[in-house]
């Protein structure tokens, strides 16, 4: 048996201060390119992930095994356990067995530190993630058929200053993902059969915000796809959610309240030597169940994707143009603004490739019927806007082991959907060498980032996961400065991150989770972690 063992030593260290969601992706929110992406969909591996699971790819991550290059069967390991500050305490193990013709795979995890969103988490009940997944393919003569199964737990309890009692704050969820895949070819079609399903308890009590919700989620998905290997393919999806709170209490004059909305999805996609085209359209039909009775409503919407492209030597030019619908964040105190978001999406590229690389891009996105919380008038509503960002990226290689690359974002105006911070610049140089005879071996990262300053009325809430209007957030410019290195000795890696080491200690000393308004866990920790991975 071969063992291969990985040390990690880990330190990373990011500026603290009242730090918004665009700069530290807090809050259950991701930026991409000066927007902010919520509400959506998400993928982990081959399951589904609902809309509703906030923060989702800080509290669970998947395990890598590295294939072997043989044809014969083969069967790997991995151990994993980080530890470090703030409480912080990972356990990661996983499974993996390959043979010709099936694959058998393992994964378990365990993650807890104090403040897993903010300052008000309890020290004294660490945040908790769990997860346990199992994979299973097999391999036939004309098709293939997956199995997937993942089990996911998050539990939080919160302290706030502000109020007295403190003790019944708690944020739960668990949910069961389950997917089943088949594809089978047929000629010159291939096609691919998909089933997802999603079982889910969310329940969230918070007295500083006067928020009580207890939910159950079903979902069903079912996925059609039919491609000739050439330019058609031809998509189906349907799609069933059923929402029901758990908090309404079924009598005769109030009956249990539930939302469900069935979607259809249908679309082709033709893709050609210099342009892409996918069109159809989405049917969407919803229906509510509450103590005032039954309401529905229906809508058909056309969804469009064309893109062109054109290159010229050693330059290329690209025009997107993308309609995208989806329901709106979906909230039981206010069903009447339970709509579908509509987002336009315009993207001109252009980019320049020879002994360096020059890219730009130039979005513009108008979003309408978006859910947002007022915080003057402490009420919902549905809002439009828009939003224009700009970047571009210069990249050179001063040798082959050696290159450096700096990226410019710019945000031209506010938006309720944009990061608000006017420019962000990140600088990333990265080398590697060997040394002792090649024994010894070095692949580091220096990085640089700056961000603009950002004095907005636009911010984003995480637990009420939704946008907020007239709460005037306010941010200096921040600056972060980086090293990221690998160090190989043989079969061994030594890992060292460092992040804003300058900005570490707080202002007064004082590193007290309950006291110190500048903590921020998960970007301001030190932690170490080892690794074994082992090969038969």
């Amino acid at each position: 048996m071969k063992n291969k063992v990985i040390f990690l030593f880990l330190i990373e260290i990011v500026l603290c201060q009242n730090i918004s969601y665009d700069l530290s992706n807090q809050f259950g929110v991701e930026l991409e390119n000066n927007q902010i992406i919520w509400n959506s969909d998400q993928r982990f591996d081959q399951l589904f992930i609902d809309s509703s699971s906030k923060y989702f790819k800080q509290k669970f991550h998947s395990f890598d095994f590295d294939d072997i290059k043989i044809d014969s069967t083969y069967t790997k390991s991995k151990f994993s356990y980080e530890f470090g500050d703030y409480g912080l305490d990972i356990l990661n193990v996983g499974l993996k067995k390959y043979s010709e013709d099936s694959d058998f795979q393992f994964l378990g995890l365990k993650k807890s530190f104090f403040g897993n969103y903010s300052e008000f988490a309890d020290k004294d009940s660490s945040p908790l993630s769990l997860l346990y997944k199992i994979d299973y393919s097999k391999r036939f003569k004309e098709h293939s058929m997956l199995f997937s199964l993942g089990y996911f737990k998050t539990s939080s309890d919160f302290l706030f200053n502000t109020v007295e009692d403190n003790s019944n704050n708690r944020e739960f969820s668990d949910f069961i993902s389950l997917t089943l895949i088949d594809k089978l070819e047929k000629g010159l079609w291939s096609y691919a059969f998909e089933f997802n399903h999603l079982t889910k308890h969310d329940k969230l009590f918070l007295l500083e915000q006067l928020l009580d919700s207890d939910i159950d989620i079903s979902r069903n998905i079912i996925r059609i796809n039919a491609n000739n290997n050439k330019n058609i393919s031809l998509n189906l999806s349907l799609d069933n959610k059923f929402y029901f709170d758990l908090r309404s209490n079924q009598t005769d004059d109030n009956p249990l309240q539930s939302y469900s909305q069935n979607s259809l999805h249908l679309f082709g996609k033709s893709d050609f030597k210099s342009s892409k085209i996918r069109y159809g359209f989405d049917y969407f039909k919803g229906s509510a169940l509450s103590s005032e009775g039954r309401s529905n409503s229906e809508e058909v919407l056309p969804n469009l994707y064309y893109e062109i492209n054109h290159n010229v030597g050693n330059q290329a030019y690209a025009l997107s143009l993308n309609m995208m619908n989806k329901p709106t964040t979906f909230l039981f105190d206010n069903p009447h603004y339970q709509g579908i978001e509509t987002w336009n999406t315009v993207n001109l590229s252009y980019s320049f490739l020879t002994g360096f690389v020059l890219e730009t891009n130039l979005k513009w996105i108008e979003a309408s019927d978006i859910t947002a919380y007022n915080q003057n008038s402490n009420s919902f509503s549905t809002v439009s806007d828009d939003l224009l960002s700009f970047n571009t990226k210069f990249a050179i290689s001063l040798n082959n082991n050696h290159n450096i690359d700096l990226t410019y974002y710019r945000n031209f105006y506010d938006s309720i959907i944009s990061s608000n911070r006017s420019d962000i610049i990140n600088i990333n140089y990265h080398f590697q060498t060997s040394l002792v005879n090649k024994k010894l071996g070095v692949d580091g990262q220096i990085s640089l980032a700056y961000y603009g300053d950002n004095n907005s009325e636009f911010s984003f809430d995480y637990f009420k996961n939704v946008p907020i209007i007239g709460n005037s957030f306010e941010e200096d410019e921040n600056y972060s400065i980086g090293v990221n290195l690998d160090v190989s000795i043989a079969d061994v890696i030594l890992n060292f991150r460092v992040n804003n080491l300058l900005h570490r200690l707080p202002i007064d000393g004082d590193y007290s989770i309950r006291t110190h308004e500048l903590f921020n866990p998960v970007n301001s920790m030190i932690s170490f972690g080892i690794l074994w991975e082992f090969d038969d």
